[in-house]
């Protein structure tokens, strides 16, 4: 009986070893994950200013400025990269780049 109990403790006492270890872990983990928040935390503030900012410029763009970049046939790269810009500010969705098929583009 004695042997029994001295391997049961033994297994005990392995088991506490791997608890120990597992908790060691995860107090490591959970401090990685704090330091890591507090990092996007600086980050998050430091970027709300120039989100709110540009929030602020795209809502002064007026229906008539839309108008007018719609009559154009064929926008300037630029104004498509600043529509772009606002549609990513608003969260809303792009168009996916797509290839035109009649562009030839081997050169001789």
């Amino acid at each position: 009986m004695l042997v029994n109990l001295n391997k049961e403790n033994a297994k005990a006492l392995k088991q506490t070893k791997d608890v120990e270890i597992i908790t060691e872990n995860c107090i490591t983990k959970k401090n990685e994950i704090t330091e890591e928040e507090r990092l996007a935390n600086i980050e998050l503030q430091a970027a709300l200013p120039l989100l709110k900012e540009a929030e602020d410029a795209a809502k002064g763009i007026k229906p008539n400025d839309i108008s007018e970049l719609r009559s154009y046939q064929n926008p300037k790269d630029v104004q498509k990269y600043v529509f772009d810009m606002v549609l990513i500010v608003f969260q809303k969705g792009l168009d996916p780049v797509t290839m035109k098929s009649d562009v030839d583009i081997n050169k001789q």
